[in-house]
């Protein structure tokens, strides 16, 4: 979903070279669910939530259920497949 939100951001006319997943969740919720409205509001949470997941699932002592990856899975699916219909129709055709 990271590089996913990096494509919304450029598409949306916010290049930049370098992102921190703080100010990447920041820009894409603000300027593009609160602002534009161009994503729906749930995916303001959706990067948030799947950095933490990552986080708990790479350094957590536990992991993470196969429930919580599978809600990830689900939402990052459905993150990814809004980005791409924006930028379908956001891209020139040749």
């Amino acid at each position: 979903m990271f590089q996913a939100a990096q494509v919304a951001m450029t598409i949306a006319g916010f290049p930049q070279d370098e992102w921190s997943h703080h100010s990447l969740q920041a820009a894409f919720a603000t300027e593009l669910t609160y602002r534009r409205k161009l994503y729906p509001a749930a995916f303001r949470e959706y990067l948030s939530y799947g950095f933490g997941v990552r986080r708990a699932a790479d350094y957590g002592l536990s992991g993470v259920s196969q429930k919580i990856a599978q809600r990830l899975v689900n939402r990052a699916a459905s993150f990814v497949a809004a980005v791409e219909e924006k930028k379908r129709h956001e891209t020139p055709s040749e």
